[in-house]
């Protein structure tokens, strides 16, 4: 199969790696987080995540100021599941080959 990638950064996006370390999270809470991510537009892709941060969100934003805006709806709406959240700035994205044409 084929996919279509967009290079992102030419529309004037930014990608980042947001992640949250969680607390006190039971089936129904992680429920809502995945359904809030999965409609929200900025989301690209949700990981949960096994050793250190419990949540790991791809995020394209236009700015820091959408991203700040961004990460403060996310900790007002579920202020009392995060605990903690750290974000890492992608500055270049390479493609990515699923298996290598010889």
């Amino acid at each position: 199969g084929y996919r279509t990638w967009i290079d992102t950064f030419k529309l004037g996006y930014k990608y980042y790696k947001v992640h949250f370390e969680l607390k006190d999270v039971d089936e129904k809470n992680w429920e809502m987080i995945k359904s809030f991510c999965h409609l929200h537009p900025n989301i690209l892709d949700l990981n949960e995540l096994i050793n250190g941060a419990d949540l790991e969100l791809d995020v394209q934003v236009r700015d820091d100021t959408e991203l700040r805006k961004f990460i403060s709806e996310i900790r007002d709406k579920f202020q009392k599941l995060v605990k903690d959240y750290e974000v890492l700035h992608y500055y270049k994205e390479h493609k990515f080959v699923f298996f290598p044409v010889e």
